[in-house]
C-alpha cells in the first residue's frame, strides 16, 4: 500500500507553522519524558538543528509508554506531570508539542497542552 499523497494547496496549522502540502518537517524528541530540565535542553538543541536546515520542528515526547515489555521500565512521569513538562517547553522554546494518549479520557487534557496529539 502507498503512502497518502499531499492534496494540494492543503495545510495544516501547526503552532507557528503550517504543515502539508508536500513539504518537509521535522518530528523529533526524547522517546519519554525523563524531567523537565532534559526536556527542554533537548527541545532547545533540536531546534538548533531544525533552524539551522530551515525545517519547521514539532517537539515530540510520551508522557506515560503504555507498550513496555517489562512492568518495571521507566514508562514516564505519568500525565499530570509529563503535560506540564510540555506545557514548560512549548512555553520556553515557541515549539509545537506532540504526544500519545492511550484513553479517550487523555484527550481532553492532553488537547489543552499538545498541538497534536497521536
Amino acid at each position: 500500500m502507498s503512502p497518502p499523497r499531499p492534496v494540494a494547496g492543503r495545510r495544516v496549522p501547526c503552532g507557528p507553522h503550517e504543515l502539508g502540502d508536500g513539504s518537509l518537517f521535522l518530528i523529533a524528541g526524547p522517546d519519554v519524558l525523563e524531567s523537565a530540565d532534559l526536556a527542554r535542553r533537548t527541545a532547545d538543541r533540536l531546534s538548533d538543528i531544525a533552524e539551522r536546515l530551515s525545517l519547521p520542528l514539532v517537539f515530540k515526547s510520551s508522557y506515560l509508554k503504555a507498550n513496555r515489555s517489562s512492568g518495571s521500565a521507566y514508562a514516564g512521569p505519568g500525565m499530570a506531570a509529563g503535560l506540564e513538562i510540555l506545557r514548560q517547553v512549548k512555553e520556553a522554546t515557541g515549539l509545537p508539542v506532540l504526544t500519545d494518549v492511550h484513553s479517550v479520557e487523555e484527550v481532553g487534557p492532553a488537547s489543552e497542552v499538545a498541538d497534536v496529539l497521536q
